[in-house]
């Protein structure tokens, strides 16, 4: 894959997906620091966190061309107190092979419209402090800085800080 994919769908996650969630998720575990562990998940624990996703009517979605899922998008609880119900959080992981090739930035301008949709007044993006690619496709998309809290996670013996974004959608 060379340049911008511009052809891609967007649209709800299917059962049919989740050996490329899988895969993807996994990929980003096993390879980077987006997520903050080290074990590998099965596809039966995606089933899980699909099927909790539509219990809370809270939307996963998929990025597709060519008949491939290139990478994935969910709009999470941001914590689980009543006080926090207009706020959600999300997360973005795009196959290696599409990176930089606009995926991420199609994937989060839906998880915005969709945070619209489900009547949210708030996005928090919690990212890996290294992952600069991810802050500034956030930042991008109009995100803003927040801060930082310093060594709150660790990976591969690693101590990693954490930074949150945010994304105002509104009243709601």
């Amino acid at each position: 894959m060379t340049g911008r994919i511009e052809e891609l769908e967007i649209r709800p996650a299917r059962e049919e997906d989740l050996p490329a969630i899988t895969a993807i998720f996994n990929y980003a575990i096993e390879h980077t620091t987006a997520a903050w562990t080290e074990e590998p998940v099965s596809e039966a624990n995606r089933h899980v966190w699909l099927e909790d996703h539509r219990k809370r009517a809270l939307p996963v979605i998929v990025a597709q061309a060519e008949g491939l899922v290139l990478g994935f998008g969910a709009l999470s609880v941001f914590r689980d107190w009543p006080g926090y119900c207009d706020t959600v959080e999300n997360s973005v992981y795009v196959h290696p092979a599409a990176w930089s090739k606009g995926v991420g930035s199609q994937l989060l301008a839906q998880l915005i419209k969709e945070a619209a949709k489900c009547q949210k007044h708030s996005i928090v993006a919690a990212i890996s402090a290294d992952n600069q690619t991810s802050i500034d496709l956030h930042r991008k998309m109009g995100f803003s800085w927040c801060g930082a809290l310093p060594e709150v996670g660790i990976k591969a013996g690693n101590r990693l800080d954490l930074a949150f974004l945010t994304y105002t959608l509104g009243e709601s």
